[in-house]
């Protein structure tokens, strides 16, 4: 019998393999990092043809954009390295075409354009190869990028939206008036050091503007920044010119103008190097959704989250709950959890008859584990201790359609009452008075009565075909007797199909509150105690008092 002796370095490349594919195994299923993974925000194209590769380069000669194309693989770790920040550039500068090409999925495109190394990146204009950059090296590819960028108006469908961003910042459509501009010019190192203090001691994000007289393109963008100062009222904009402070541009590497950077507790959060009007404005949603929301360390006082610190804890309030419970499973690095973690405080008060937890994953790693936690954050509902539902992602909508899914309405505990709701004694009872809308004179009219007052106008979108409707209707009347210094109006949505579009009502029954003439809260579904903790909200105590 012959005997073959194998070498072990033989073995090594047999055993790198095993391990490689045991980390992604590890990455994706435990870390929860899937490389797979892609930016609601990305506009990368994953090309999976060599005729859809043509079309897409050929797309820059009509367009007179220019392509960007990472030719990368799977198995290359620089790939990975740099494929989130490819994806974050491409919602950043949305008048290049980012496209992707696997190597080993389309070989002939990469032997055709010369690819011999991952990543590899390179440029198109007019449909000929005219750049290339080799190597994971993040400024190195946003230089290109900008060098080759060329401001043209893109289709509608591709257009940045941001206004739905400063909505969520704003809190209301009330915070959307449009301000005088107001961009504060810093002349003195006193004058950038007390700013500076302020942003430090605040929750306020700083813009600032590095520019100079005689830079072109710093003079050319400076209405839209000076618009942008106006469109954010809880937002401090500045401008430095570096000729006047050049401590300061050096602080801080301005290297080219202009230069524009966020501040938030006295650091840099983000920039923006160029005057590229559409990357300034596709990147604002970033700031919008990271930058100036909330802190999520800051606790709202009306919040009704409860932040898990063990496991016996976390069991106790599971099982001895009749009511349903969602749980908020998220970690402190997490950037999508940060941004849903104000929505969720919210939701609590929204909903208060659902029990709202919290648990760091980080903190409580036994919990996470036996719960199958992978990735975060990730909302598990419990009735009656045992898990029925789940979501993962931080998706507003999405949340709060489960959270009225598994809604029940219950009678609170005394301490858990909010005081707004409290019967009112000596109040004489008020007959019911809903208007009902059956013309669009009508709610002209109605809207009209409501600006320059701040009254409550709450509005019920209806059906007569929907039961839910139907069913709380009487309810709604009862709350127009209990607050009678509010206007209470009922809409059909068949009658007034119009007035439905603009307001977004997608599901009945929907209720929106107005004030000034303009929508400040809404309630989707038929939840009794979350439509009279809304109604409270914007009504008030003292003003019920007043008006009886």
């Amino acid at each position: 019998m012959n005997r073959i002796c194998i070498p072990v370095y033989a073995l090594l490349p047999f055993a790198l393999m095993l391990l490689q594919g045991f980390w992604n195994w590890f990455r994706k299923n435990v870390l929860g990092q899937d490389d797979a993974k892609i930016p609601e925000n990305s506009r990368v194209i994953h090309v999976t043809s060599e005729q859809q590769f043509k079309e897409l380069v050929g797309k820059g000669k009509t367009t007179k954009r220019s392509v960007v194309v990472d030719f990368t693989a799977t198995w290359c770790g620089p790939c990975r390295y740099i494929s989130p920040v490819f994806h974050e550039l491409s919602a950043k500068y949305p008048c290049t075409i980012f496209l992707k090409v696997d190597v080993d999925e389309l070989k002939s495109v990469s032997q055709g354009c010369g690819v011999t190394a991952m990543p590899t990146f390179q440029f198109f204009r007019s449909g000929v190869k005219c750049d290339e950059m080799r190597g994971a090296d993040r400024n190195g590819l946003e230089t290109l990028i900008q060098k080759h960028y060329m401001e043209v108006e893109l289709p509608e469908d591709e257009k940045p939206v941001i206004e739905a961003e400063e909505k969520k910042v704003n809190g209301s459509s009330e915070g959307l008036r449009q301000r005088k501009p107001q961009v504060t010019n810093v002349e003195t190192e006193e004058q950038w050091e007390q700013l500076m203090k302020q942003n430090q001691e605040s929750n306020t994000a700083l813009v600032v503007d590095f520019w100079a007289t005689w830079c072109k393109p710093c003079v050319e963008i400076s209405p839209f920044f000076e618009e942008l100062s106006g469109r954010f009222a809880t937002t401090v904009f500045a401008r430095v010119d570096v000729d006047e402070l050049e401590s300061v541009a050096e602080d801080f590497n301005v290297s080219s103008l202009p230069s524009f950077k966020v501040f938030k507790g006295g650091k840099v959060v983000d920039e923006l190097n160029g005057a590229i009007k559409s990357a300034l404005e596709s990147c604002w949603g970033w700031f919008l959704r990271n930058v100036l929301r909330q802190d999520d360390e800051y606790v709202p006082i009306n919040s009704r989250v409860i932040h898990v610190t063990s496991e016996h804890r976390f069991k106790e309030l599971i099982n001895a709950n009749k009511r349903s419970v969602v749980v908020d499973f998220s970690a402190s690095w997490c950037n999508p959890c940060r941004y849903i973690s104000p929505v969720y405080h919210e939701l609590s008060a929204k909903y208060p008859c659902t029990v709202f937890l919290k648990v760091d994953v980080d903190e409580l790693q036994s919990v996470a584990k036996n719960y199958g936690v992978r990735s975060m954050p990730t909302f598990q509902f419990f009735r009656d201790g045992v898990k029925c539902d789940e979501m993962r992602g931080a998706d507003r909508n999405g949340l709060e359609a489960h959270i009225q899914k598994h809604y029940v309405d219950l009678e609170l505990p005394e301490d858990e009452i909010d005081g707004k709701l409290l019967p009112l004694e000596g109040l004489r009872p008020h007959k019911s008075h809903v208007v009902t809308v059956t013309t669009e004179k009508q709610w002209k009219q109605l809207l009209k009565q409501n600006r320059g007052t701040n009254k409550a106008l709450v509005v019920d979108f209806w059906a007569t075909w929907c039961k839910p409707c139907v069913e709380i209707a009487p309810f709604f009347e009862e709350l127009s007797c209990r607050f009678p210094a509010a206007v209470f109006a009922r809409l059909e949505v068949d009658e007034l199909e119009s007035v439905t579009a603009e307001f977004d009502v997608s599901s009945l029954p929907c209720f929106k509150v107005f004030k000034d003439g303009k929508e400040v809260d809404d309630l989707d579904g038929a939840i009794r105690g979350a439509l009279e903790r809304m109604v409270a909200r914007h009504y008030g105590v003292a003003t019920a008092a007043a008006s009886c």
